[in-house]
């Protein structure tokens, strides 16, 4: 059995069209697996304009005919194995790739908004932006490798647009309807 998949694409967007770079594998390029992921389908609805008066019970709101959504943190906990130089170069480059920099020689950097696409929960949401990595990494000695468990949170911007993941001749690709 294959193991679960987080695949992330940098993006770039100007206001009317995206610029999409390649879809990345964590497992694939850093050796990096997802090890526990947000299952959240929405963000929280948005507030909704009230007024109370003091002569009245309760209060009066204006609820829109269709509702918007708060975005939201999601905090993933990822696992990096190998020897302690590849652990640290290979998520040194994981975190450049979220920060919208190159991630290796071969690849030109799009932007730092981002698609992500958790296999194991089957959701996806764009207009993702890095907010910050845990201070707080444990490192893990074995017989061989080491393993090192970290946690990153991720800013999602649009919580509700629908992220579809297929494949083109084995080859992922990340969709959506706006």
């Amino acid at each position: 059995m294959d193991p679960y998949k987080l695949y992330i694409q940098q993006n770039a967007y100007n206001g009317i069209t995206y610029s999409r770079g390649v879809i990345a594998d964590t497992l694939d390029k850093w050796k990096i697996v997802c090890a526990e992921s947000p299952y959240r389908i929405f963000g929280d609805p948005k507030d909704v304009a009230t007024r109370e008066w003091l002569d009245e019970h309760g209060k009066d709101m204006y609820i829109p005919s269709d509702v918007k959504f708060k975005s939201f943190d999601a905090d993933f906990t990822f696992l990096c194995t190998g020897s302690n130089n590849e652990v640290r170069a290979n998520m040194e480059d994981f975190l450049r790739f979220l920060s919208g920099k190159s991630s290796g020689a071969a690849s030109r950097p799009v932007g730092a908004w981002l698609v992500v696409y958790d296999t194991y929960n089957k959701i996806g949401w764009k207009d993702v932006r890095f907010k910050s990595v845990s201070s707080d990494a444990l490192l893990m000695y074995d017989t061989n490798d080491v393993v090192l468990k970290f946690k990153v949170t991720f800013e999602v911007n649009d919580p509700y647009t629908k992220i579809d993941l297929t494949y083109n001749n084995k080859t992922p690709q990340l969709t959506w309807q706006s």
